[in-house]
């Protein structure tokens, strides 16, 4: 690297990472909520218009089940990519669902949008209008078992959980996330981004843990 740039660098990152918020709230919801004190945290951001979150989100689930909560807490974070049309309403989708239900049902309604993620990638959808979408995902939200969101309130509601699912994108870019899926366990970025399976989150975890 070119002198010059090296200390134009170096001379630059405190000014420029002065000027970065520094988040209080930190989202993410609890996978089990009683799992906060648990050996190992393991943070998921996935985007549920993303294939390869929702190939891992099996696994990562069975890895919480598995190891129970006093040795994994397993916080998944909504990370919705640009790239990924519709990603960011799908996840004010979720606010809204964990909002005026609970978390339980936040996760039901992550789980069916991510097992349909294909559905908003298809010709058919990638033309319609937000509005369209909103419809066209509240009809889907309606069909989850135990739902007791009518479609219409998902249409009038979700708009207003736009910021929750902003913040959530910043919190996640702030800690360097690039892609989805990806993780951190214990606060260490591993720098990955394709769907682990379950017998590499157990490898993992069985060194951290013993």
């Amino acid at each position: 690297m070119d002198v010059n740039i090296l200390t134009f660098v170096l001379l630059s990152t405190p000014i420029l990472g002065a000027v970065i918020p520094i988040q209080k709230w930190q989202p993410g919801t609890r996978y089990r909520a009683d799992s906060i004190r648990a050996q190992v945290k393991l943070e998921l951001f996935i985007d549920l218009l993303c294939p390869d979150s929702g190939a891992v989100w099996p696994e990562a689930k069975r890895i919480a089940e598995t190891y129970g909560e006093d040795q994994v807490d397993l916080v998944v974070h909504q990370y919705p990519l640009p790239y990924h049309q519709h990603a960011h309403l799908a996840a004010q989708g979720f606010y809204l669902v964990q909002d005026l239900m609970n978390d339980t049902w936040a996760f039901n309604y992550m789980e069916w949008v991510l097992e349909r993620s294909d559905l908003f990638r298809s010709p058919s959808t990638e033309t319609r209008t937000t509005v369209e979408i909103k419809s066209f995902l509240a009809e889907y939200v309606r069909g989850i078992p135990g739902n007791r969101l009518s479609s219409a309130q998902f249409v009038r509601y979700v708009d207003f959980y736009r910021n929750p699912a902003v913040y959530a994108w910043k919190y996640g870019a702030q800690r360097g996330v690039s892609g989805t899926p990806w993780y951190f366990v214990n606060g260490v970025d591993l720098g990955i981004s394709h769907a682990l399976m379950y017998e590499e989150f157990s490898n993992l975890l069985d060194r951290l843990l013993n």
